[in-house]
């Protein structure tokens, strides 16, 4: 232990090249023991320190209080896809549907529209053959996605034939699982496959056309994940604030009640709003405690401690672009900025 006594700083060249070596050593053999979830956990506090400021180019309509509780979720789907057809003709760059749809029922009434003058509910004729997407356009169809329904559904069942007919399934089906490393517990990545429901959304986009490609670029701070590690992702910046139904707060969430009236009217404002944003449709009201995940603002010391909807983490997906070449403010697919 004689090295003790060697006085400060320490100068042989000897025993600097022993303590460099033994600390990498340590290094490796902690880097091959632990895994990364302590650097997760700095990450996420990074991160939540400056959540999202905004949804500059994005949107959610959500299932809200003025749709009558007795139209059951099943019996509702054309009343998302009517918000969905008037959305597009709003002037939405595109609408995604983030719902599993299972085999329609032969004899099911479904909620057609509501009259807003009455607040009376529309159904269907019951002794007449229904798709419950029936509503929305051929010309709208390539801007319309949604998740993969069950494999029993036939699309000649859920929309009109002329829409069945111009449907691609690679662009209509998105993938929306959530991901994290295999040494993570709470979802915390973004999918870049290009089957992504955020990949998609953000490709439609009229602000991106031009450097989508740059933008799923592999990052240096993009990670594989899944369960297999078969994916690369990259890390959300997540809105860490109370959603309410605002379509004029800096996170607008539009009723799914302003889109879905007989007569097809959209407010001067809720159509200002829809312009050129991609949507997420959410088939559940704000308050419900379905498509909950824990996320980084669950987990995080400085985080809100709540849970994060399915439709949320698609929207926090993406973020304007922060380059300062690229002009306007466009979108990112978010990494760690």
């Amino acid at each position: 232990m004689s090295w003790l006594k060697n006085e400060l700083p320490i100068t042989k060249r000897n025993l600097l090249v022993s303590f460099f070596l033994v600390s990498c050593a340590i290094g490796v053999i902690f880097d091959l023991l632990v895994d990364t979830r302590f650097d997760g956990f700095i990450h996420d506090e990074a991160i939540i320190s400056k959540p999202r400021a905004d949804w500059k180019y994005s949107a959610i309509i959500a299932l809200d209080p003025k749709v009558p509780e007795y139209i059951s979720r099943k019996q509702a789907l054309p009343l998302f896809g009517l918000a969905a057809e008037n959305a597009l003709n709003a002037g939405a760059a595109k609408v995604f549907l983030d719902a599993v749809i299972f085999e329609p029922s032969p004899n099911m009434q479904y909620a057609v529209c509501i009259d807003s003058n009455t607040n009376r509910v529309v159904w269907n004729d019951a002794k007449e053959s229904f798709n419950p997407l029936n509503v929305i356009s051929a010309k709208n169809i390539e801007r319309f996605s949604m998740p993969h329904p069950s494999p029993n559904v036939e699309l000649f069942t859920l929309f009109n034939l002329d829409a069945a007919l111009q449907i691609n399934e690679e662009d209509l089906f998105n993938d929306t699982n959530l991901y994290h490393r295999s040494t993570d517990t709470s979802t915390r990545l973004l999918n870049l496959n290009r089957d992504s429901a955020a990949v998609s959304l953000a490709g439609a986009s009229p602000f991106v056309v031009d450097i989508f490609e740059t933008i799923i670029a592999p990052q240096s701070d993009d990670v594989m994940c899944g369960v297999n590690e078969e994916r690369m992702c990259r890390r959300i910046r997540f809105t860490d604030h109370e959603l309410v139904y605002s379509a004029y707060d800096k996170y607008p969430i539009i009723p799914l009640s302003e889109l879905i009236d007989c007569s097809n009217k959209i407010k001067p404002e809720i159509r200002k709003i829809l312009q050129d944003r991609v949507i997420v449709i959410q088939v559940a009201s704000l308050n419900e405690t379905i498509d909950l995940h824990l996320t980084p603002i669950s987990t995080s010391l400085s985080g809100s401690g709540g849970l994060t909807a399915g439709p949320q983490v698609i929207v926090d997906s993406m973020k304007p672009w922060p380059h300062s070449t690229i002009p306007g403010g466009l979108y990112c697919l978010c990494g760690f900025y």
